[in-house]
């Protein structure tokens, strides 16, 4: 783990950690009922983890992680409380500024593991507005737009036939342009003890490719 400032010349605060592990495993898996005696992909097994934050100037960070793991069952044998329990292991880039009830933010997310089911991003942008008044009035409005070239990455199938898998239905092999935009007006007064907020939402989307390969439109 590591902390500091002004890395590389870069002025602002920094902070980050990495972690590798390597093993020459000559044995088997016993992942638990069923799934005892399971013959791992090859003998070198592994993984490499990064992840680093940078806060630069003007309320920009800097986000960044890699993840890679050798093969599907290394982190439930090796390290099953972080399997069970904590983050997924990513890959991304992301810079992002907030600045009063405004932020933005662009990222691109690649995938180093080709067993996990993931959604690749090459790159995407959002932008968020929150509870902004409408003419200086009552009524407030809430947004939340983005774009972005999104891939879809079904899991690849476990080199030990005996494993258990089940493809998910919604991860197919698909490709296209994601659009969105998502507007919120809301009126909060109150009324006694409580306070009440009605409000209308629209939403704008589009899809290059669903999962049977066309283009989709939602309104």
């Amino acid at each position: 783990a590591y902390d500091g400032e002004d890395l590389f010349g870069i002025v602002g605060k920094y902070q980050g950690e990495f972690h590798g592990y390597y093993i020459s495993d000559h044995g088997q898996d016993n992942l638990g009922l069923g799934r005892n005696g399971l013959q791992p992909k090859g003998d070198n097994r592994g993984r490499v983890q990064i992840r680093h934050r940078h806060d630069l100037l003007n309320n920009l960070s800097l986000f960044g992680e890699a993840g890679f793991i050798s093969d599907r069952n290394f982190l439930e044998q090796w390290y099953e409380d972080e399997f069970d329990r904590k983050k997924d292991n990513e890959t991304r880039l992301m810079l992002e500024q907030k600045f009063d009830n405004v932020a933005w933010s662009i990222f691109a997310q690649p995938q180093l593991n080709d067993f996990e089911n993931s959604t690749e991003w090459y790159p995407k942008g959002d932008i968020f507005a929150l509870a902004e008044p409408v003419f200086g009035g009552p009524i407030t409005w809430t947004s939340h737009s983005s774009a972005g070239y999104a891939r879809l990455h079904r899991a690849d199938t476990p080199s030990d036939p005996a494993d258990v898998f089940t493809p998910l239905p919604y991860y197919g092999d698909v490709n296209g342009e994601v659009v969105m935009t998502r507007s919120e007006v809301t009126l909060p007064f109150t009324a006694g003890p409580f306070v009440v907020a009605p409000f209308a939402m629209s939403e704008i989307a589009h899809w290059g490719e669903d999962l049977t390969g066309n283009s989709l439109d939602r309104f």
